[in-house]
């Protein structure tokens, strides 16, 4: 999956689609709920090499933009944002244990004796605590932190990003195109990119006079639609 709004198959879609009612539901999403979509829609495990666990999380991240774009202005706000975040069980990690006994593949008591288990050397671990750790082995960073002085290792345009991280992605050459890609989304559905900010605002020197213009029109009709929406009866 190359874009949050292209799965690269229809397996890809059905799962994102899978997890849209249970992050409607806002209960918190579990490995293993996620693990048993991607199963149902893939037709098989990750053990089975039918999908891979960063598969997982791309398909996660989609059905969360999906979710997002579907709620509109229900999220008027950073705290709306942050609610969401809530849901997901890796943004968590305090609650992910080291080390773990696993019995998905080899249940307790087998005739072969087999154990398994699932370690998390680094579940604890702070951010400085892992560039601490490049620093002193000389891993080299992404050229995402290096080169275009991003804070975080994301998508190229994150839903969750912050002013700078976006700033950032969209000065690489190599990301211009999918941010008029997604400015096109904003210009054509009148929803900003995020709550409060546009990403057209971002770097608008990389837009089209055409698509500039698309995009105050779209702010246009935005504001029309508030006010349409602030006039209605309560309860519609």
């Amino acid at each position: 999956m190359t874009d949050l709004f292209h799965a690269a198959d229809r397996a890809e879609h059905d799962a994102a689609r899978l997890l849209l009612p249970h992050l409607a539901s806002e209960c918190a999403l579990t490995r293993r709920l996620l693990n048993e979509v991607m199963a149902a829609a893939f037709g098989g495990s990750d053990a089975d090499g039918q999908w891979t666990q960063r598969r997982s999380f791309e398909v996660l991240e989609y059905a969360l933009a999906l979710h997002l774009r579907a709620r509109g202005p229900v999220l008027s706000s950073f705290d709306d944002v942050r609610a969401l975040i809530a849901l997901l069980d890796s943004h968590n990690r305090a609650s992910i244990p080291i080390a773990r006994v696993d019995e998905r593949y080899a249940k307790a008591g087998n005739r072969h004796g087999t154990r398994m288990m699932i370690w998390n050397p680094l579940a604890d671990w702070t951010s400085d605590d892992v560039f601490r750790a490049h620093r002193l082995l000389g891993i080299l960073l992404h050229e995402a932190y290096t080169t275009w002085g991003s804070s975080r290792l994301s998508c190229r345009y994150c839903i969750f990003a912050s002013l700078q991280d976006l700033e950032a992605s969209a000065s690489a050459p190599a990301n211009a195109e999918v941010y008029r890609e997604l400015v096109g989304i904003e210009a054509r559905s009148t929803f900003p990119f995020q709550p409060t900010r546009w990403l057209a605002d971002v770097s608008p020197r990389l837009l089209s006079a055409g698509l500039r213009s698309d995009v105050a029109r779209a702010k246009a009709d935005r504001d029309e639609r508030r006010r349409l929406e602030a006039s209605m009866p309560p309860g519609l």
